[in-house]
């Protein structure tokens, strides 16, 4: 089917007005909100600012890379949290790149057996959400672990109990 240019360009007159008009209605709304929230906040008292960051946290946290205690300021506590993620998201990159590598070597590999179990253990966690995964090997593992006073030590690498795993080399 084929349309006249000026329908064409009718219709995208249409499209191109209705995009205006709702990009409108969304800076309108952003506004209303805005200014909303911003009398509602002066009528309770409260400022909207980063100055919170300098008091006080009163708050521990346990596996902290730099010293850290509870009278330290929120943006100390800020800057622990950031450096634990660093930590944590080193360590999964790492783990996640060698069983990736090795899992996609094992299905290539001409070993029957070893491409038959990288192959099962591919198509069994393909498809099952990631969170349900976690909440498995949390239930399955992390709960039928000793706890800390009885860690199962693995030849001086690391120990595991039911807080989780403890690495020595990486503890700081």
């Amino acid at each position: 089917m084929h349309l006249p240019s000026a329908k064409i360009k009718n219709l995208w007159n249409w499209r191109f007005a209705a995009q205006i008009g709702f990009l409108l209605l969304l800076v309108i709304f952003a506004t209303i909100t805005w200014k909303n929230l911003s009398s509602n906040l002066q009528r309770l008292g409260i400022t909207l600012d980063f100055n919170f960051l300098n008091s006080q946290a009163s708050f521990n946290i346990r596996e902290a890379p730099i010293a850290f205690q509870s009278t330290d300021t929120y943006a100390r506590a800020l800057v622990v949290g950031l450096l634990n993620t660093f930590k944590v998201m080193a360590i999964a990159i790492v783990s996640a790149t060698v069983v990736g590598i090795s899992v996609g070597v094992a299905r290539l590999s001409q070993n029957w057996l070893l491409r038959q179990i990288a192959t099962v253990y591919v198509e069994s966690l393909r498809n099952i959400p990631l969170l349900l995964q976690l909440f498995f090997w949390y239930a399955a593992i992390f709960l039928a672990l000793p706890p800390a006073p009885g860690s199962i030590g693995l030849w001086g690498i690391a120990s595991l109990n039911n807080e989780g795993v403890t690495i020595p080399l990486i503890q700081t």
